[in-house]
């Protein structure tokens, strides 16, 4: 009897596994149940306002590169023995996710004899103009022109010289 008993404990046990496989095959659903977690997240994002090109004419430059096409493109005589010089007109393509003004200044630092003979007094050295507002920015906007001028005299050093000049950006 007691073989039985066992028998009839497996046979139990057996029926009942293969009713929860059943129901799950049925059901189709996991045993294990899924759990899920929501956060609310707070991120500041950096203002981006930087140069991303200078213009030479119509020629871009990365912001570091030696500009090579420059040259004078207009003479003026302001008396006998003084000359305004403008040279090829500048512009700045801005970087930038700022909605606000901004502004950009151009300055003109230098100006010397590639042999280093002759530097033009930086009094003598001016963009026109010397700023560029921008009302409404938006990320790859470029500037109007600035055009550098140099003032000289007749007696200054002929030949190649190298300059520098400064784009400097702001918010208003």
């Amino acid at each position: 009897m007691e073989k039985k008993y066992v028998l009839n404990l497996k046979l139990h046990m057996m029926k009942t596994l293969l009713k929860i496989i059943c129901l799950m095959i049925l059901l189709q659903k996991s045993v294990i149940a899924a759990e899920t977690a929501s956060q609310t997240i707070q991120t500041v994002l950096s203002e981006v306002l930087e140069i991303e090109k200078v213009y030479v004419a119509t020629t871009p430059y990365n912001k570091n590169d030696f500009f090579t096409n420059v040259a004078i493109e207009n003479v003026n005589t302001a008396d006998p023995n003084a000359y305004i010089l403008s040279l090829t007109p500048m512009s700045v393509q801005i970087r930038t996710n700022l909605k606000s003004p901004i502004y950009v200044d151009a300055e003109f630092l230098e100006m010397i004899h590639s042999t280093q003979a002759y530097q033009i007094p930086a009094s003598e050295l001016n963009f026109s103009p010397t700023t560029h507002t921008i009302s409404t920015p938006y990320n790859g906007v470029v500037t109007g022109n600035f055009v550098p001028i140099i003032t000289t005299t007749v007696g200054v050093l002929e030949g190649l010289y190298n300059g520098k000049v400064m784009f400097t950006l702001g918010k208003l």
